[in-house]
């Protein structure tokens, strides 16, 4: 059974609540370990590797980053997913949403995913000035969350991992049977060899 690991860094558990859901998901199908990314020290037993994170400063969050930074030899032989939440991901002024959308960029340079989402976060409590100055209105639904397209990303997102694992498995079986072969074809021929001399 495929290993999958969602590790996620957290502030207000928005994120964390969205991993949690995609686990759930997944763990009918899956051996899936949940947990943060503080707590992760090896990635060696997981075949996919799904980091979640809200974007912050317009940028993936920093402990996200750094751990594809850190376990990058490791990673680049894996199937990795990434997800950010962000405020502005559906609203605000299209000068920051774009900021937003961009900011999977500078890690899939490091390692790139065979996937990644955007989706919305939680809006925080902030000043008037700010509210204006991002294009947020001040009765804007706090929790800009779309449970509905997170449930249609995480099922083709479960295509995608069984289409890759079933081909993964052809692969294998097709190694091992031309393997196979060339020992059997092999003792054929040193089979061969010894008759003749006789």
């Amino acid at each position: 059974m495929k290993k999958i690991l969602i590790c996620y860094y957290s502030e207000s558990r928005s994120t964390e609540e969205v991993c949690y859901n995609i686990g759930d998901t997944f763990k009918a199908v899956y051996d899936v370990t949940i947990q943060p990314i503080k707590m992760i020290n090896n990635i060696d037993a997981y075949e996919t590797i799904i980091i979640a994170a809200p974007v912050h400063g317009m940028n993936w969050h920093m402990n996200a980053f750094n751990f594809v930074v850190e376990f990058k030899a490791k990673l680049i032989h894996k199937e990795v997913v990434y997800i950010a939440l962000a405020s502005m991901a559906y609203q605000g002024r299209e000068f920051w949403q774009k900021k937003v959308y961009k900011s999977l960029e500078k890690p899939s340079k490091i390692v790139s995913p065979i996937e990644t989402a955007i989706f919305g976060g939680l809006i925080g409590d902030m000043p008037t000035f700010f509210n204006f100055l991002f294009g947020i209105s001040s009765n804007v639904k706090r929790d800009q969350r779309d449970w509905e397209m997170i449930e249609a990303w995480k099922i083709n997102l479960m295509k995608k991992l069984k289409k890759s694992w079933t081909i993964k498995l052809f692969s294998s079986y097709y190694w091992l049977v031309v393997t196979l072969s060339n020992h059997s074809f092999s003792n054929l021929l040193e089979t061969s060899d010894i008759c003749t001399s006789n």
